[in-house]
């Protein structure tokens, strides 16, 4: 009975924590849709693999706490556009990181992203 008990316990662990990161992974490639220029594919799965990386750093959640999509609040109407939020977070980080040492993305030329 013990056993069972043992076993149990671990199953439904293990089926709970796999919901949980099935949930906040996301999709593992995103279009991110540009206004003037060609929408950028953005390699959600690989960002996610980097040190350090959080989901905040990139998402804001709304007054009940759900992860919104960017587009979400950063409108045209918005005091920061969503071309400004992407390109200061993202470039941003790829600075960061080349002045850390470490290999990171695009960080000045336009078709490095949008293809």
């Amino acid at each position: 009975m013990k056993r069972w008990t043992i076993v149990l316990g671990m199953l439904v662990t293990f089926l709970f924590a796999g919901a949980l990161y099935a949930e906040n992974k996301g999709a593992a490639k995103i279009e991110l849709k540009g206004a003037t220029k060609n929408a950028v594919q953005f390699e959600h799965a690989k960002h996610q693999g980097f040190e350090g990386a959080t989901c905040k750093k990139c998402h804001h959640k709304d007054d009940a706490g759900k992860e919104q999509a960017c587009r979400k609040c950063h409108t045209d109407a918005s005091d920061v556009k969503v071309k400004d939020a992407m390109h200061k977070a993202c470039q941003g980080c790829h600075k960061d990181l080349e002045k850390a040492g470490k290999k990171a993305g695009p960080t000045m030329k336009c078709g490095d992203c949008h293809k």
